[in-house]
């Protein structure tokens, strides 16, 4: 149990108490289970529930700040004004703010058989996130012209489910194990601050972390005629991206966005290793990767502007291109968030690989080496994804990652 303070909360909310519990039971240490003894290691099932805090936020939230003079911060007085420096608040304070909960279960499973050569690991997890810190942002207009501080308004839950398996094993002069992990995720919105006026087909509740609020694409408009009998954005060309006017105006306008439940957070990462030892000689192999995941591969901020978009854009000699005409990031048409820019962000790399040789001791004894080892690797070699151009997959939203760089290495391990 844990009882924790913390000075961004105001003195009667500054305390939260997080209790924990866990319990196992060792199935192989019972006698019912003593026929099974010469194959089976290890069965033991796991289960916990605990509560945990955040307190992740700017500080003095509960209090009421002032500032000191300032831009228009100043008071003119006398009958030859002078503008004297005043006092004005900063911020509207909210004295209940306390901590975010956590509330997270686990259930789990542990195999273990024939001496080792098979491990098996399962978890099953829940988690509840009450009192999430947010502000009213969306649902209290700019108009109002205060600066909200955060509540205990958000609600999300979280769960999934962990496999890891791991196999190791001899054949005469060959030592062999293989390993493999799978996590899959699924998050969901059970309350947000949302503006009451979002139609059902934007909503963010209900359904993933940061799914996409996006455009709906239709390719490229090829011709002025295409534009001129289509709704369609003002100064729109040829070259740029058609829109579909989602609730059927007659115009393209921002209540044409449609919520997409797709998110750049994978809902299924995973991975894979293998090591090979014979004799003297070692592979060791590592791939990771992820699904079940879209990510934008533009959305209009100022970015590395990568190969793909010159070679492939359109022009009026290369009307069938497959990416819109040259545009800058002041551009209102083609730099909006749509599926047009929306890419599978699926992947599997070929992480590490490593080669290596130990020489046999008789011959480096004899300078005083118990062992040494020289080795290759390679890192971030190969990737295999649907992105387009060099963008990275693993890219997370609201930023730009340049494509994962390929490292070699060459070295020894020395052992006096």
């Amino acid at each position: 149990m844990r009882y924790d303070g913390s000075f961004n909360f105001s003195e009667g909310n500054r305390f939260g108490l997080f209790p924990a519990v866990s319990a196992g039971w060792n199935l192989t240490n019972e006698p019912f289970m003593d026929d099974a003894g010469s194959w089976l290691n290890n069965l033991k099932l796991r289960a916990s529930w605990g509560k945990m805090g955040n307190d992740l936020i700017p500080a003095y939230q509960f209090l009421t700040l002032y500032e000191y003079g300032g831009d228009g911060n100043y008071y003119a007085f006398g009958m030859d004004p002078r503008a004297y420096s005043g006092v004005a608040a900063t911020n509207t304070a909210n004295p209940g703010i306390t901590w975010e909960t956590s509330y997270k279960t686990n259930a789990g499973i542990d195999f273990g058989a024939w001496q080792g050569k098979l491990d098996l690991s399962l978890d099953v997890f829940h988690e509840k996130r009450r009192d999430i810190l947010i502000n009213r942002n969306a649902s209290v207009p700019d108009y109002a012209a205060i600066s909200l501080p955060d509540e205990n308004l958000g609600k999300v839950d979280n769960r999934g489910v962990e496999l890891t398996l791991n196999h190791q094993n001899s054949i005469d002069d060959i030592n062999y194990n293989l390993g493999g992990n799978l996590t899959y995720h699924k998050s969901k919105i059970i309350y947000m601050d949302e503006a009451s006026s979002i139609p059902d087909y934007q909503q963010q509740e209900g359904h993933p972390i940061q799914s996409w609020l996006v455009y709906q694409a239709d390719g490229l408009y090829r011709t002025q005629s295409e534009i001129d009998n289509s709704p369609h954005l003002p100064g729109t060309q040829p070259g740029d991206i058609r829109y579909v006017d989602v609730n059927e105006d007659g115009e393209i306008t921002g209540d044409d966005r449609f919520r997409r439940y797709t998110s750049p957070i994978p809902k299924m990462q995973f991975g894979f290793n293998a090591g090979l030892d014979y004799k003297n000689f070692g592979l060791n192999v590592f791939f990771q990767g992820q699904a079940k995941a879209e990510q934008l591969a533009f959305d209009g901020e100022q970015q590395p502007v990568i190969k793909t978009y010159f070679e492939d854009r359109w022009t009026p000699e290369n009307r069938d291109a497959p990416l819109p005409r040259a545009f800058d990031r002041d551009d209102h048409i083609n730099n909006r968030p749509s599926t047009f820019w929306l890419y599978d962000a699926s992947y599997l790399r070929l992480k590490n690989v490593q080669f290596s040789y130990t020489l046999p001791s008789n011959l480096i004894s004899r300078v005083g080496i118990s062992r040494l080892r020289v080795y290759v690797s390679g890192r971030n070699l190969i990737t295999w994804d649907n992105m387009l151009g060099n963008w990275d997959p693993e890219r997370t939203q609201g930023g730009y990652n340049y494509p994962q760089i390929k490292t070699f290495l060459i070295g020894t391990n020395i052992t006096f």
